[in-house]
């Protein structure tokens, strides 16, 4: 199980020499380059030091893609992996930059050297839309993307690390690229990169999470919520795609004797679903979410007349929200 993330720097030791990574697979030597610029710039040093939010992947917005199997992401066409240079970890820690600092993961771990096929010229740009476009594609949300500062770096890619992830990591002075997939199970965390006009590697971590399922809010709660006016987002937690949530009965109950204890309240459901879909898709998937709560209201002797059923296009947040009906909407 995945233990919450943490600072990488509690994770591993420190030590005074900055060993950069290097990728193999180029050819038939490896690429090394040495950091030039072990003496971070006092300007770069200050920046990193401004108090930032803690990075927290449970405020992403959880995608309703059906993610398949790990590690999730292929390469595009005219780029490859020899088997040689890639290799999967059922238990691995690997570092992740977040922008501000780095975060240690715990879980299982794919990482690979990234080359053209014979025949194709290596692309840098053309790669990393094709990653990004898979990624974005998924659900997934960029969260780093620049050269990670040497005083950040100098503590993180000690000989042991990079020796570990060499086939995943570049030149340190690249440009790194960090996306975070989240669903109801696990975070994928995808760190991608190119050097030069050469090659490019990745890592692809799978963390397990546990189940946090959304507290069922109260007839209660639901009366002084709606009475403040706007949408309340019912407590239901979904599955990546699936139209029933996984603990609806007890919110049911709670609507239904909310209901009861307003015999004029009309309520308007709306359904919703997270990113990585069309919104074609997105409106199917909003739409089915919501006419499940109506039936399961319905059946439990509500009558349909006092509901309307809704999607909206927002992707922040997944489920099905309620909502005092307009007056003059009809039965759907």
């Amino acid at each position: 199980m995945f233990s919450r993330t943490v600072l990488l720097s509690a994770l591993l030791a420190t030590v005074t020499l900055a060993v950069p990574g290097c990728s193999e697979g180029v050819g038939e030597g490896d690429v090394v380059e040495e950091d030039a610029d072990a003496e971070a710039d006092e300007a770069e040093e200050a920046a990193t030091e401004e108090e930032a939010p803690e990075f927290d992947p449970d405020k992403l917005p959880m995608t309703d893609v059906r993610l398949g199997e790990f590690p999730f992401f292929h390469l595009p066409e005219g780029y490859h992996t020899k088997p040689k240079n890639e290799s999967t970890q059922a238990l691995g820690q690997f570092a992740f930059w977040n922008g501000n600092d780095y975060i240690g993961a715990n879980g299982r771990i794919y990482q690979g050297n990234i080359q053209a096929v014979d025949g194709k010229v290596f692309s840098s740009p053309e790669l990393t839309l094709a990653l990004e476009k898979q990624i974005l594609g998924k659900g997934g949300v960029l969260i780093a993307d620049g050269v990670v500062p040497s005083g950040a770096r100098a503590a993180v890619l000690t000989r042991e690390f990079t020796a570990e992830y060499n086939k995943g990591l570049c030149w340190p002075t690249e440009p790194v690229r960090t996306y975070v997939v989240r669903d109801a199970r696990r975070h994928v965390w995808v760190h991608a990169c190119t050097y030069g006009d050469i090659g490019g590697g990745w890592v692809i971590a799978e963390i397990p999470v546990e189940a946090q399922e959304q507290a069922a809010l109260s007839a209660q709660a639901l009366a002084e919520r709606l009475e403040k006016g706007g949408e309340v987002r019912l407590g239901l937690t979904y599955k990546a795609g699936a139209e029933v949530a996984d603990d609806a009965d007890a919110q049911v109950a709670e609507v239904v004797r909310y209901m009861d204890r307003n015999p004029d309240a009309a309520l308007t459901l709306r359904g919703s679903a997270g990113p990585g879909l069309s919104a074609g898709e997105r409106g199917a998937l909003g739409q089915a979410r919501a006419q499940h709560v109506y039936n399961a209201l319905t059946a439990a002797g509500v009558a349909g007349a006092r509901l309307q059923v809704t999607t909206t296009s927002e992707q922040d947040v997944a489920g099905v929200s309620i909502a005092y009906a307009p007056a003059d909407e009809g039965e759907p």
